[in-house]
Protein backbone atom coordinates (compact mmCIF):
# COMPACT_ATOMS: atom_id res chain seq x y z
CA UNK A 1 0.00 0.00 0.00
CA UNK A 2 2.68 2.51 0.98
CA UNK A 3 4.85 1.20 -2.31
CA UNK A 4 1.83 2.27 -4.25
CA UNK A 5 1.01 5.78 -2.55
CA UNK A 6 4.64 6.52 -3.18
CA UNK A 7 4.25 5.42 -6.74
CA UNK A 8 1.55 7.66 -7.14
CA UNK A 9 3.03 10.80 -5.59
CA UNK A 10 6.15 10.09 -7.67
CA UNK A 11 4.10 9.93 -10.85
CA UNK A 12 2.05 12.83 -10.06
CA UNK A 13 4.96 14.88 -9.32
CA UNK A 14 6.39 13.72 -12.28
CA UNK A 15 3.48 15.13 -14.55
CA UNK A 16 3.19 18.18 -12.72
CA UNK A 17 7.20 18.92 -13.41
CA UNK A 18 6.54 17.93 -17.29
CA UNK A 19 3.12 20.43 -17.12
CA UNK A 20 5.52 23.14 -15.56
CA UNK A 21 8.03 22.41 -18.40
CA UNK A 22 5.65 22.90 -21.05
CA UNK A 23 4.45 26.27 -19.55
CA UNK A 24 8.15 27.05 -19.45
CA UNK A 25 8.97 26.35 -22.92
CA UNK A 26 5.85 28.11 -24.32
CA UNK A 27 6.69 31.34 -22.51
CA UNK A 28 10.39 30.91 -23.80
CA UNK A 29 9.08 30.97 -27.19
CA UNK A 30 6.66 33.84 -26.62
CA UNK A 31 9.49 35.80 -24.31
CA UNK A 32 12.24 34.53 -28.20
CA UNK A 33 9.75 35.93 -30.72
CA UNK A 34 9.46 39.21 -28.47
CA UNK A 35 12.96 39.73 -28.29
CA UNK A 36 13.13 39.01 -31.85
CA UNK A 37 10.64 41.69 -33.16
CA UNK A 38 12.71 43.83 -31.23
CA UNK A 39 16.08 43.24 -32.44
CA UNK A 40 14.56 44.22 -36.68
CA UNK A 41 14.32 47.57 -36.03
CA UNK A 42 17.49 48.50 -34.86
CA UNK A 43 21.00 47.58 -34.02
CA UNK A 44 21.80 45.70 -30.72
CA UNK A 45 23.21 42.60 -28.93
CA UNK A 46 21.27 39.33 -27.67
CA UNK A 47 23.42 37.42 -25.84
CA UNK A 48 21.74 33.80 -25.31
CA UNK A 49 23.18 30.62 -26.04
CA UNK A 50 20.66 29.70 -29.08
CA UNK A 51 20.36 33.14 -30.71
CA UNK A 52 22.11 31.59 -33.71
CA UNK A 53 19.33 29.19 -34.39
CA UNK A 54 16.83 31.71 -33.74
CA UNK A 55 18.57 34.28 -35.87
CA UNK A 56 19.85 31.52 -38.55
CA UNK A 57 18.21 33.55 -41.49
CA UNK A 58 18.77 37.28 -40.68
CA UNK A 59 21.37 38.22 -43.23
CA UNK A 60 22.21 41.38 -40.53
CA UNK A 61 22.97 38.98 -37.51
CA UNK A 62 26.44 38.16 -36.70
CA UNK A 63 26.88 35.19 -35.25
CA UNK A 64 29.40 35.25 -32.11
CA UNK A 65 30.58 32.30 -30.14
CA UNK A 66 33.05 32.70 -27.06
CA UNK A 67 34.06 28.99 -25.87
CA UNK A 68 36.76 27.42 -23.97
CA UNK A 69 38.33 24.70 -22.65
CA UNK A 70 35.85 22.74 -19.79
CA UNK A 71 38.79 23.10 -17.16
CA UNK A 72 39.45 26.84 -18.17
CA UNK A 73 35.84 27.19 -17.65
CA UNK A 74 35.34 25.43 -14.34
CA UNK A 75 38.06 27.32 -12.96
CA UNK A 76 36.46 30.35 -14.24
CA UNK A 77 33.06 29.66 -12.34
CA UNK A 78 35.21 28.32 -9.25
CA UNK A 79 36.69 31.84 -8.84
CA UNK A 80 34.09 33.77 -10.16
CA UNK A 81 31.16 31.84 -8.29
CA UNK A 82 33.36 31.32 -4.95
CA UNK A 83 32.68 27.59 -4.58
CA UNK A 84 34.56 24.52 -4.82
CA UNK A 85 36.33 22.72 -7.88
CA UNK A 86 33.26 19.60 -7.67
CA UNK A 87 30.18 22.54 -7.40
CA UNK A 88 32.11 24.23 -10.51
CA UNK A 89 32.00 21.09 -12.59
CA UNK A 90 28.77 20.23 -12.06
CA UNK A 91 27.44 23.98 -12.85
CA UNK A 92 29.33 24.16 -16.07
CA UNK A 93 28.77 21.07 -17.20
CA UNK A 94 25.00 21.38 -16.14
CA UNK A 95 24.62 24.79 -18.14
CA UNK A 96 26.23 23.34 -20.79
CA UNK A 97 23.84 20.14 -21.32
CA UNK A 98 21.25 23.06 -20.70
CA UNK A 99 22.51 24.80 -23.78
CA UNK A 100 22.35 21.50 -25.79
CA UNK A 101 19.00 20.71 -24.57
CA UNK A 102 17.44 23.89 -25.40
CA UNK A 103 18.86 24.32 -29.10
CA UNK A 104 17.92 20.94 -30.20
CA UNK A 105 14.17 20.79 -28.96
CA UNK A 106 13.82 24.68 -30.05
CA UNK A 107 15.42 24.55 -33.37
CA UNK A 108 17.23 21.17 -33.77
CA UNK A 109 20.56 22.76 -33.61
CA UNK A 110 23.68 21.71 -32.50
CA UNK A 111 25.01 24.45 -30.18
CA UNK A 112 28.70 23.08 -29.98
CA UNK A 113 28.85 23.32 -34.10
CA UNK A 114 31.12 26.30 -35.26
CA UNK A 115 30.19 26.52 -38.47
CA UNK A 116 26.82 28.09 -37.26
CA UNK A 117 29.10 31.21 -36.20
CA UNK A 118 30.55 33.83 -38.56
CA UNK A 119 33.10 34.67 -34.81
CA UNK A 120 34.68 31.81 -32.97
CA UNK A 121 37.10 33.33 -30.16
CA UNK A 122 38.67 31.03 -27.37
CA UNK A 123 37.74 32.84 -24.04
CA UNK A 124 41.17 31.53 -22.50
CA UNK A 125 43.25 33.41 -24.70
CA UNK A 126 42.23 36.57 -25.00
CA UNK A 127 41.56 39.27 -22.48
CA UNK A 128 37.83 40.76 -22.52
CA UNK A 129 39.29 43.75 -23.58
CA UNK A 130 40.76 42.42 -26.96
CA UNK A 131 37.53 40.44 -27.42
CA UNK A 132 34.90 43.18 -27.32
CA UNK A 133 38.25 44.84 -30.47
CA UNK A 134 37.53 42.08 -32.12
CA UNK A 135 33.81 41.90 -31.81
CA UNK A 136 33.25 45.48 -32.65
CA UNK A 137 35.88 45.05 -35.68
CA UNK A 138 33.77 41.95 -36.94
CA UNK A 139 30.63 43.93 -36.23
CA UNK A 140 31.88 47.16 -38.50
CA UNK A 141 33.54 45.26 -41.28
CA UNK A 142 29.66 43.61 -41.24
CA UNK A 143 27.71 46.87 -41.09
CA UNK A 144 29.88 48.35 -43.70
CA UNK A 145 29.32 45.41 -46.06
CA UNK A 146 25.55 45.77 -45.56
CA UNK A 147 25.82 49.34 -46.72
CA UNK A 148 27.68 48.75 -49.84
CA UNK A 149 24.98 46.35 -50.73
CA UNK A 150 22.83 48.23 -49.98
CA UNK A 151 23.66 51.16 -51.99
CA UNK A 152 24.96 48.76 -55.28
CA UNK A 153 20.80 47.25 -55.12
CA UNK A 154 19.74 51.13 -55.01
CA UNK A 155 21.90 51.83 -57.71
CA UNK A 156 21.21 48.95 -59.65
CA UNK A 157 17.14 49.41 -59.23
CA UNK A 158 16.70 52.93 -59.49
Amino acid sequence: MVAAALGLASTTLACSEAVRELRFREELVKLAADVLGEAVHGSCVISTSVGFAALKDNPSALHVRLRAPLEWRIKAYQRDALVDRQAAEKAVKHSDHQRHLLAKAMYKADADDDTNFAVVLDASRFSVDRMVEVLLAAGAHRSATEIMAERALRATSG
